[in-house]
């Protein structure tokens, strides 16, 4: 698995290495024409040795590639050997990696026990990198940093660790929102944060001071459908006499998002950017309540919940008021010191 650099010294088990499908084939040389060895990839989980590695220390030339026998296999076919791969250049290395591990997901052509297929989830669906391919086509100046930042958000979005980010700052957000009075306390049931971010245009700085304190002001256009299902009781009254709780599963749609913004990095020992819009930004909602599969088509309960929505914005990210997402961990300081 050294790859086709003539200039990499071959050591003396380095193989041609040539995956088909699920079938790893090592031959003695890039004519290949001596096969050595015959890897049924489909048999095998794939992990990088040693493990628990930090991340700029995964792909280094002494780290390998582990090929483990799936526990399956080895119960019906008493077959229990492990494989370490080996590739002098990390990039690369990285490359064998992924397509490996898809190739241990695949189907097997052999006989014998099939190992169970999984659905890679770290693949991203085709209408966000469609979305992503429509920003590289944008002429604006602002077009490079908006496609790297929308291709990282496609590689972490459907992440629980981003989901768990979303819920627990919403959280954060309702519980300081007073509720109306027909309605009970809120709870954040799931997010889907959408397959976009807010494109970026305009970038302008205010100025950088001498002490390292830094504004900047842009426009933001977020398109991207980020939804929150959060469930709640409404209390409706039926009669003079009589009220009713009806319990509530509200989807929250945020189709479009669009304003411009302040960005502000303090004098050191700031440890986070600030950001909050000048004015309260464009708002295209979509509130859609649901009670036992049944939409509830109760005008009140929307505008109260909407008029909620914008009073949360307007306390945490409209000025004077600003939001702020710390670059560097302070283990509770506050500060970098």
């Amino acid at each position: 698995m050294d790859g086709k650099n003539p200039q990499l010294k071959r050591h003396k088990d380095s193989f041609f290495a040539v995956l088909k499908h699920n079938t790893l084939f090592m031959y003695d040389s890039e004519r290949q024409l001596d096969c050595k060895n015959i890897i049924n990839v489909s048999y095998y989980d794939v992990s990088m040795y040693p493990e628990h590695l930090p991340d700029n220390e995964i792909f280094l030339k002494a780290t390998s590639i582990k090929l483990t026998t799936k526990k399956s296999i080895c119960a019906d076919m008493a077959l229990d050997k492990s494989f370490y791969l080996y590739c002098n250049i990390g990039v690369d290395k990285e490359d064998w990696f992924f397509v490996l591990q898809r190739s241990s997901k695949l189907e097997s052509n052999s006989p014998g026990p099939q190992p169970q297929v999984v659905r890679d989830k770290a693949q991203f669906d085709q209408s966000a990198l469609n979305r992503l391919k429509t920003l590289s086509s944008n002429d604006d100046k602002t077009e490079w940093l908006n496609v790297i930042l929308g291709r990282i958000f496609l590689s972490v979005y459907k992440t629980q660790v981003v989901k768990d980010y979303f819920i627990k700052k919403l959280k954060k957000k309702v519980k300081k929102v007073k509720k109306p009075n027909f309605l009970s306390d809120i709870h954040i049931k799931s997010v889907n944060v959408g397959d976009g971010i807010p494109y970026i245009t305009n970038p302008k700085l205010i100025e950088l001071k001498q002490n390292g304190e830094l504004s900047v002001e842009l426009n933001v256009d977020y398109k991207g459908e980020f939804r929150a299902e959060i469930e709640t009781e409404a209390m409706i009254t039926v009669t003079r006499l009589r009220t009713i709780k009806v319990p509530l599963v509200l989807a929250v749609v945020l189709r479009g998002l669009a304003g411009k913004l302040l960005l502000r990095i303090k004098a050191p020992p700031t440890n986070r950017i600030w950001f909050g819009f000048y004015e309260m930004p464009k708002l295209d909602l979509l509130i859609d309540p649901i009670v036992s599969e049944t939409q509830l088509k109760f005008s009140p309960i929307i505008n109260a919940i909407e008029s909620k929505i914008h009073e949360m914005i307007m306390d945490s990210i409209v000025l004077p008021n600003m939001d702020d997402t710390p670059f560097f961990v302070s283990f509770g300081k506050g500060g970098i010191y």
